[in-house]
């Protein structure tokens, strides 16, 4: 981990079920990339990403603009998806709408199944619906 002031510029995941997750952070801007190569990536389709503001009182899945073209067929440059329903389709994937000196935390879910029909890649916790592949606070 690097660290300026009292914020993370640099993090480094430990291994999840075969998952690293590796950050980078500048002021409004959260780059992640993920490592795959110990994980069971047969049938994955993707990742969920959610984001936790404890300052906004917030939880959400992200948005992005990646879709299933069985799920949307015709999208257009204004269409917006969440995560949850059309997973990241890469293992690199940023956050143009972080907000400076703010702290946020981020879950990475990997999704496998059919565009229709997600379902977790990692078996079910009992403290959430989904069991969390990374999960920091920034």
């Amino acid at each position: 981990m690097t660290r300026v002031g009292t914020y993370f510029m640099r993090f480094k995941s430990e291994l999840t079920n075969g998952y690293q997750i590796f950050a980078v952070s500048g002021v409004n801007t959260i780059s992640f990339a993920i490592d795959a190569a110990a994980a069971n990536t047969a049938g994955l389709l993707g990742f969920a990403v959610e984001r936790v503001d404890p300052t906004q009182n917030e939880q959400y899945y992200m948005y992005g603009f990646k879709v299933f073209q069985s799920v949307i067929p015709h999208p257009t440059p204004q269409t917006v998806v969440s995560t949850y329903d059309n997973p990241v389709q890469s293992f690199v994937w940023d956050d143009f709408t972080a907000k400076p000196a703010r702290k946020y935390k981020y879950v990475f879910h990997p999704l496998k199944g059919r565009p229709k029909n997600l379902v977790a890649a990692t078996r079910r916790s009992r403290s959430t619906s989904k069991r969390n592949l990374f999960s920091r606070m920034w």
